[in-house]
């Protein structure tokens, strides 16, 4: 495995670019794990307080199925090659996100023709990374909250996908796309529920400080995001936190930082 990487250089960028600040906003305590999936540097600084890494697998292809068949399927190769870049990115290659999120079943709506070659097409995904990975504990970005997930036919395929040899976790989107804190309340306790349906394995879904994991909709407020971390951590088995500007250097206001320091650290 990859040895986490604990530099005193993040800390000092962290500082230097207004990450710190000597405040922490009340709110979030911690409990289950936090993984980063944020690949900046300056990222290392929340490992360093007690998070875990988590390497996103992006899809570069355009990758989905209907019911007569799939496109834009990598090759075995290319698709190692990506997860490798990923692994570097990320500096780890303990828990490996799929974010294919023209594959995922959710696309498929209730066609279960679409949803089973989509799922056929996961599992293959899945079995490459394990052949050069075979310690990593996988999982994949998707909607699960979405009402096509009550069907009971793609129900059914979803546990071929949760079963023996398939994802280890469920990873549902709750970036805070919704009208209200309520309406995103609803929706993590419907993904609960239609990832219980499917398996046990762990739910630990992605969240983020911005409002619909974009910059452009700027931040959550500390109330929100401290709200997010807690009931997250209540209700799930850990978090995943995603940050839209991890591929550069756009600093977000060091408040919801501290907040998820606090929350890691156990408040």
């Amino acid at each position: 495995m990859i040895s986490t990487l604990r530099t005193a250089a993040a800390a000092t960028l962290l500082a230097a670019t207004g990450w710190l600040v000597a405040a922490t906003p009340a709110g979030a305590t911690g409990g289950d794990t936090v993984y980063s999936s944020i690949a900046h540097p300056s990222a290392d600084y929340l490992v360093d307080q007690g998070a875990q890494r988590a390497a996103t697998v992006y899809d570069h292809w355009g990758t989905s199925c209907t019911a007569s068949g799939c496109t834009n399927i990598p090759s075995r190769a290319d698709f190692l090659d990506q997860v490798a870049d990923a692994v570097s990115s990320f500096r780890t290659d303990d828990v490996l996100i799929l974010d294919f999120e023209s594959l995922v079943l959710h696309e498929n709506g209730t066609d279960t023709a679409a949803a089973q070659n989509s799922a056929d097409q996961l599992l293959i995904f899945i079995s490459w990374i394990r052949s050069a990975y075979p310690e990593a504990r996988i999982g994949c970005y998707d909607y699960d909250w979405g009402t096509s997930y009550q069907d009971a036919g793609i129900t059914a395929i979803r546990r071929q996908l949760f079963g023996s040899g398939g994802f280890d976790m469920f990873n549902p989107t709750l970036y805070q796309r919704w009208s209200s804190q309520s309406v995103w309340d609803a929706n993590l306790q419907s993904a609960i529920s239609n990832d219980r349906a499917v398996s046990d394995k762990p739910i630990v879904p992605f969240i983020s400080p911005y409002r619909s994991g974009e910059n452009s909709q700027g931040l959550l407020s500390d109330a929100e995001w401290a709200h997010q971390l807690d009931t997250v951590d209540a209700d799930a088995d850990g978090s995943i936190v995603w940050n839209p500007s991890a591929a550069g250097a756009v600093v977000p206001d060091a408040r919801w930082v501290q907040t998820l320091v606090s929350f890691v650290r156990g408040g």
